[in-house]
């Protein structure tokens, strides 16, 4: 009979070479369990309550921080107790004449039970395959890794069964050194590859804002950056694919070479924001982008009849679907260059969407999938409520910064930016007293796609403390709201203000 605790001591051998597979089968693009878990769930939890959440676990680095390396351990910890369930398990007689059986049996179920739980998120492959081969691919690499559990649980029990009472001490002892060696080989190869991943996640630079200083384009290493991803795509771009298809009357695909090789390429500027940009932060920037207007593309297809809206697809599973009117709007626009270089991986080699009329979460990265359906379906944000198909217009003081101190009757130069998205910024005005006058600042920058770059001069009249303020009116003559709001779930408003001290 076996016991409980040698079930589980095989099963944390066992668990260590599950999570050393999962890191290795990573490296070639395969979803780890606990990415796709949480692309299951995450979306379903109200976009307040996930604000909580993410709070209570440190914020949203803290937390991708435990949810990458708690799945390691969390794979190893399962192996242990299911070593244990299965050590149980064979006590009845009838599963202990067939072992190899039972855990064929299992893995079996345990394998379907869990592409079944998780196939709306399948299709997600961090190399860059198309959803159907990337859901197969998905697919076999769990029952690969799960397998190898199965595999290394069995020869482990097998060989540490008890052996004749002649050479039983000798045996243990060996059985022992064995056990422990393989045991240490899985978890250095776990630990390394755990490092090995953390190393190269998104962890360094999710989050990432531009603050400056004020340029009408952000160099591209600056840009702001904000993923849902433990660790970003790195698209092996022969493998990758962009499909055009669902309600038209030709699918079609294209190769990265095909979309270069359009003739109506061209470059336009266009800022992106985060819709959780929050007042004078700086998760906006604005850059150059190379590519060819969606519009384009869906004209080739040719949409049919009744269709209204436009499903996208990224390589990591993130789906955002826009209307078709959108869709077909003059801004929207597909790129594989940012200020004349490739995308960098982290912001959506080998091709983004870019969707000027809304926040950043719309402007899908990674793009590799482009469906015309008639109804739409919700994106991975929209469901938790998040509202980004209007952006507040915001306007920012760069400079000068809070608790600086001027000299009374000096000149300052005030200068920041303001944005409207496809709206543009008509006007943009500054008070330094608080509110209760405004001067208008002079635009030095701005363009129908990108913020507003504006600057102002300030005498100060008298020493003491000074309360700077900005708004904006967008291009069709609306003023920025001046009442403070959070940017859950429809962005951020209130007006940018600025304390400085005034020298004698």
């Amino acid at each position: 009979m076996i016991s409980i605790r040698r079930g589980a001591i095989a099963g944390l051998v066992a668990g260590l070479a599950f999570a050393f597979a999962q890191g290795v089968l990573r490296l070639v693009g395969v979803s780890l369990p606990s990415e796709l878990v949480a692309d299951r769930v995450l979306p379903h939890v109200p976009v307040f309550q996930f604000l909580q959440l993410l709070g209570l676990m440190g914020g949203a680095v803290a937390a991708k921080q435990q949810a990458l390396v708690g799945g390691f351990f969390g794979s190893v910890a399962a192996g242990v107790v299911l070593g244990g369930i299965y050590a149980l398990l064979l006590r009845r007689p009838a599963l202990a004449r067939h072992p190899m059986r039972t855990l064929l049996i299992a893995l079996v179920v345990v394998w379907v039970g869990t592409v079944v739980a998780l196939w709306p998120v399948l299709p997600a492959s961090y190399l860059g395959l198309s959803p159907v081969p990337a859901a197969a691919a998905t697919a076999v690499g769990f029952l690969l890794e799960f397998a190898i559990y199965v595999a290394v649980l069995h020869l482990t029990l097998r060989r540490t069964s008890p052996r004749p009472a002649a050479t039983a001490e000798t045996d243990e002892t060996r059985r022992r050194l064995m056990l422990g060696m393989v045991a240490g080989v899985f978890a250095i190869g776990t630990a390394g590859m755990a490092a090995f991943l953390y190393k190269n996640s998104a962890l360094g630079y999710d989050g990432m804002t531009y603050d400056g200083p004020v340029q009408p384009l952000t160099p591209t290493e600056g840009f702001y950056t904000v993923t849902k991803n433990l660790i970003d795509p790195a698209v092996f771009q022969p493998a990758w694919r962009l499909e055009v298809m669902g309600k038209v009357a030709h699918t079609n695909i294209y190769r990265l070479s095909d979309l270069t090789s359009l003739p109506n390429c061209t470059t336009q500027e266009t800022t992106l924001e985060c819709i959780s940009n929050g007042v004078g932060r700086g998760l906006i920037s604005n850059a150059a982008w190379h590519g060819v207007s969606l519009r384009t593309l869906l004209e080739a297809a040719g949409p049919m009849p009744g269709a209204a809206s436009i499903t996208f697809r990224a390589v990591d599973g993130y789906v955002h679907t826009a209307s078709l009117e959108t869709a077909m709007a003059d801004g929207t626009f597909l790129a594989w260059l940012m200020n004349g270089r490739p995308l960098p991986d982290r912001h959506g080699y080998p091709l983004r969407l870019l969707v000027p009329s809304a926040y950043g979460e719309v402007s899908v990265k990674w793009l590799t999938q482009i469906e015309v359906v008639d109804q739409a379906e919700s994106g991975y944000y929209e469901t938790q409520g998040w509202q980004p198909r209007f952006v507040q217009t915001m306007s920012r003081i760069d400079s000068p910064k809070k608790g600086r101190v001027v000299k009374a009757g000096s000149t300052v130069q005030l200068q920041g930016i303001a944005y409207a998205a496809d709206r543009g910024i008509s006007q943009v005005e500054v008070s330094t007293d608080g509110g209760s006058t405004w001067t208008p600042a002079k635009i030095t920058y701005g363009k129908p796609m990108t913020w507003s770059v504006w600057q102002a001069e300030w005498t100060s009249a008298q020493a003491g403390t000074a309360l700077l303020k900005v708004r904006a009116r967008d291009g069709k003559g609306e003023l920025q709201a001046e009442t403070a709001r959070g940017f859950a779930p429809a962005g951020a408003t209130g007006l940018h203000m600025v304390q400085v001290t005034v020298a004698p």
